[in-house]
């Protein structure tokens, strides 16, 4: 399993143990579903935590598809395209709310899954959003 993969099966199991209001500080929007096969799309995963982020984890499943760029609205942040599906950032200090938009290129019809990981200091929230990839 890669490091990414099995930081968010950690974080997901994690997650499930955090208060209920932890969640509501990470959501993920598509820019568009469906979409076609071929044609790049993005999400917008956003924190409006009270603490700063640690550490962002994103990977795909689900229809063939490739994170093909990734950025943050925060200075501070770094993020990296690990592998072909999944992302991670970190937020040194300081990097309170913020937005990591992650660019995808579906090959395949089908539904990708984004699912998204963030870690402050004192909470674990999670989201996950599907997108419906259409033949072309």
């Amino acid at each position: 399993m890669l490091p990414g993969a099995l930081l968010l099966t950690l974080a997901g199991l994690l997650a499930v143990a955090a208060p209920a209001h932890a969640d509501e500080f990470v959501r993920i929007t598509d820019s568009a579903d469906p979409v076609p096969a071929d044609t790049s799309y993005s999400y917008a995963i956003t924190h409006t935590g009270l603490y700063s982020i640690n550490d962002a984890y994103v990977g795909l499943t689900g229809a063939a598809a490739t994170i093909t760029g990734v950025t943050s609205s925060r200075a501070g942040m770094r993020c990296t395209v690990t592998s072909r599906t999944s992302v991670h950032c970190n937020g040194g200090l300081g990097v309170d709310d913020g937005t990591i938009t992650v660019t995808v290129l579906p090959t395949a019809a089908g539904v990708v899954t984004v699912s998204a990981v963030v870690i402050d200091c004192c909470f674990i929230g999670d989201d996950t959003e599907d997108t419906t990839v259409l033949r072309n």
